[in-house]
């Protein structure tokens, strides 16, 4: 619970409290095993996985969008120790990679594990990823045609503790009741 005798003493815990997230994140990145492509040939040489990693990370931690990420980024980015700062347009491609999303599953998976075990509760829900910048499943989800310009994530949540231990990702125009019973057989305790 942060202090209560000043907004500007809030700031700073604040501060402090995502630069601890911020450092943790970056720790937790490095520790993986992550395939990392070898520069060279030609065109423009590829992003470091672990850099993208680490800003995705952040992003969702610091509920940021994408398209503001550049001036949110270059705030922490001597903490996350990333050579450079990605542009909103290389966030969206690596994101929507599959690899990097099943990185991502297991980065998940595996830090949501310890808190995951207290559940006893959880709840399921699905939300759209878009494709581009400039979409918004809010306004899309009841136009079906344009479902084919979002990757949908469905997820499981904790209710006490609101960890997301495991999720799927699927084309935008899969239906959700599908996926629900892979979701609660990959995220029981133990599993």
């Amino acid at each position: 619970m942060p202090p209560r005798t000043g907004r500007s003493e809030y700031d700073k815990f604040r501060a402090n409290e995502v630069m601890d997230v911020a450092n943790e994140i970056r720790m937790f990145v490095e520790r993986e095993r992550i395939h990392e492509k070898q520069p060279g040939g030609p065109g423009r040489p590829p992003a470091k996985k672990r850099d993208i990693l680490k800003c995705l990370l952040l992003l969702e931690y610091l509920n940021c969008k994408i398209q503001k990420s550049p001036s949110m980024l270059l705030i922490y980015k001597d903490i996350l120790k990333i050579d450079k700062i990605p542009a909103p347009r290389t966030l969206y491609k690596y994101r929507a990679m599959s690899n990097m999303t099943g990185i991502l599953e297991r980065l998940l998976k595996k830090s949501a594990h310890e808190l995951w075990m207290k559940e006893t509760m959880a709840a399921t829900d699905a939300t759209g990823n878009p494709h581009y910048n400039g979409k918004n499943w809010r306004k899309d989800r009841d136009d079906f045609k344009k479902h084919r310009g979002y990757d949908k994530a469905h997820y499981i949540v904790g209710i006490r503790s609101l960890v997301i231990p495991y999720k799927r990702v699927t084309r935008g125009t899969w239906r959700d009741l599908p996926d629900f019973e892979p979701l609660i057989q990959n995220s029981v305790p133990g599993s």
